[in-house]
């Protein structure tokens, strides 16, 4: 049989056909009887070949399109799930102890992003004076809002400012820096006990800069710091997961005075069990508003509630060293009273403050 006539019968292209150019002439007689049977299955062939070819470029265009359409996908999920953010802008007057309204409303705001589930970029680009006395609360703030949120910053436009967050070790706890402090001390702890190591550290650094002495005792300023940390026992806040004391010291090379600030994350003075049952009392009355009543505790008119004669003498101890002259500048603020012993005035605060605060300076 030729090749003419195998193509007719069959029906299909031998030349474009690879099965029917290896065909022999016996095979080819056979084909010719069932060659229905066989145009059949050529034409199933063709048909799985197209619709594999077809598959292939659509699965081939549906690729294509993914990585065309990819990167604008992306974007919109990430814009979707983006959480809010706020520019928080901070006093011009970043100072604690001059201009206390002002920060303590400005840790007002942090604390309702915080609530708000807002991260928040601190701005410091505009701070024209700051003081180390901030410093401890502003770390305080920071790390407890920063497990709720993300808390982000820029540096102080003027080099002194942003000089004195390096050498104060605020930048070294929020990550901008490794640089330890040389002329400073910043502590935190979460548990509501004495640390003498620490009281012990301030000490050696306050005695070696301000006096150039490193073995000078200062008792009556390792006695003031353990008071401060006693005092966080009875006053700060009963979570034991919070921080419960920050202490910053910072020594200014130039005026030579050490600088320190001591700050717990409690309950305040006069939120605590038994002042506040006092205080309670006295405001029914009238006769005593809450710095009145912190006016008869440093005078040691008010004893402590255990009858014990070693207790409730931690605030009357630091205020009778600030008047022999063993601390300098002694300022308290505690709740909604702030006080400055050096100026002679007690204020009271519209906005309050959640917990105690107190700084005092040493200079030869």
């Amino acid at each position: 049989m030729d090749r003419s006539y195998c193509q007719v019968v069959i029906g299909v292209n031998i030349k474009k056909c690879k099965y029917f150019r290896r065909l022999t002439p016996e095979r080819t007689l056979l084909l010719k009887k069932n060659s229905k049977e066989v145009q059949r299955k050529t034409e199933w062939r063709v048909y799985r070949r197209r619709k594999r070819r077809k598959l292939y470029e659509t699965r081939r265009n549906i690729r294509r399109n993914e990585r065309k359409y990819r990167q604008p996908r992306s974007r919109m999920k990430i814009n979707h799930f983006k959480r809010r953010e706020a520019r928080l802008k901070l006093p011009a007057k970043f100072s604690f102890i001059q201009n206390p309204e002002e920060v303590l409303r400005f840790f007002g705001e942090l604390r309702k992003h915080a609530e708000n589930n807002t991260d928040v970029v601190l701005d410091f680009a505009d701070v024209q004076t700051l003081t180390p006395d901030v410093i401890p609360l502003l770390c305080a703030k920071v790390v407890v809002f920063a497990g709720r949120i993300n808390v982000h910053g820029n540096r102080p436009r003027k080099k002194e400012l942003d000089q004195m967050l390096l050498e104060s070790g605020f930048y070294k706890l929020v990550g901008i820096s490794r640089q330890k402090p040389r002329n400073a001390l910043l502590e935190m702890h979460r548990e509501k006990i004495v640390m003498p190591l620490i009281a012990a550290d301030a000490r050696r650094l306050t005695a070696e800069k301000t006096f150039g002495d490193p073995e000078l005792h200062l008792q009556p300023l390792y006695r003031t710091l353990i008071e401060c940390m006693a005092n966080t026992q009875k006053h700060a806040d009963s979570q034991p997961s919070r921080i419960s004391w920050w202490l910053s010291v910072y020594h200014d090379p130039l005026t030579r005075v050490t600088s320190f600030s001591f700050c717990d994350a409690g309950v305040g003075i006069f939120k605590s069990t038994k002042i506040k049952k006092l205080a309670k009392f006295a405001m029914t009355v009238g006769f005593w508003k809450n710095k009145d009543i912190l006016k008869r505790i440093l005078d040691g008119k008010i004893e402590s509630s255990t009858g014990l004669h070693y207790r409730g003498k931690g605030l009357p101890k630091i205020y009778s060293d600030y008047k022999n002259k063993s601390i300098k500048r002694l300022f308290i603020v505690a709740n909604d009273v702030f006080a400055d012993f050096d100026g002679g005035t007690f204020i009271e605060l519209k906005n309050q403050l959640n917990g105690t605060f107190l700084y005092w300076e040493i200079f030869p």
